[in-house]
């Protein structure tokens, strides 16, 4: 008996590394986004930031401007970034673990740029903490308001 391997089995992954480069693709596409969202981390609350400076037509100034006063646009986006932020957190921390995984698994030309974009996810994220505890415009104690 012959046995036939099924196409869509043959690019998963296994205890072994990848055996075909798709399968390596995939896996630096998935590292690229840890890298995406660790800089996207904060933009949740810079576009409800936004949304309030375009409704009160001058930038909000925090324990004036409340978040909870704004009415509109403003407010649902304000609303929305309450949910995002935590979900921005959550898809870094699962693509970084998820990429830091894979980097062992991948032929050592491809773990090496996995492993590199890792480190470089890391260096964003640390830069969107540095940002928030910055906080130019005072947007984020605006946001916590």
């Amino acid at each position: 008996m012959e046995s036939t391997v099924n196409p869509e089995q043959a690019h998963t992954h296994t205890l072994k590394p990848c055996a075909s480069l798709c399968c390596c693709k995939r896996c630096l596409l998935f590292a690229n986004f840890a890298i995406a969202s660790a800089m996207a981390v904060t933009v949740p609350v810079f576009l409800s930031w936004l949304a309030a400076r375009m409704q009160l037509g001058h930038a909000p100034r925090p324990a004036v401007d409340a978040p909870t006063q704004l009415h509109g646009f403003a407010a649902f986006v304000h609303d929305a970034s309450g949910s995002l932020l935590p979900a921005m957190f959550g898809l870094f921390f699962a693509a970084s673990s998820v990429t830091f995984m894979w980097g062992f698994f991948l032929p050592k030309s491809h773990s090496k740029r996995a492993f590199s974009r890792l480190i470089i996810s890391l260096l964003a994220f640390a830069a969107s903490l540095l940002l928030t505890y910055w906080d130019p415009g005072q947007v984020f104690k605006w946001w916590l308001n």
